[in-house]
């Protein structure tokens, strides 16, 4: 087929219903992704949370029994 036979090709018209359905569709499955991403992101802020506060504490009270000027202990 050459350059000018191409040029010949009639495409048929697309109705203004399909390409809004193809766009609802399109904006649907990127909803779903950006869902999932989410739910991921925060699966990975929840995961751990727990010990990484609880290390936390552990070296912040471990700290405040260190400088203390008396004997007693505040935490442990």
């Amino acid at each position: 087929m050459s350059t000018t036979d191409q040029t010949n090709i009639s495409m048929p018209p697309i109705e203004p219903e399909s390409l809004a359905l193809t766009e609802e569709e399109r904006r649907s499955k990127q909803i779903e992704r950006n869902q999932a991403a989410i739910k991921l992101l925060r699966s990975w802020r929840e995961e751990g949370h727990e010990q990484e506060q609880r290390e936390a504490w552990e070296f912040i009270s471990r700290a405040l029994d260190e400088d203390r000027l008396s004997d007693r202990k505040f935490y442990s």
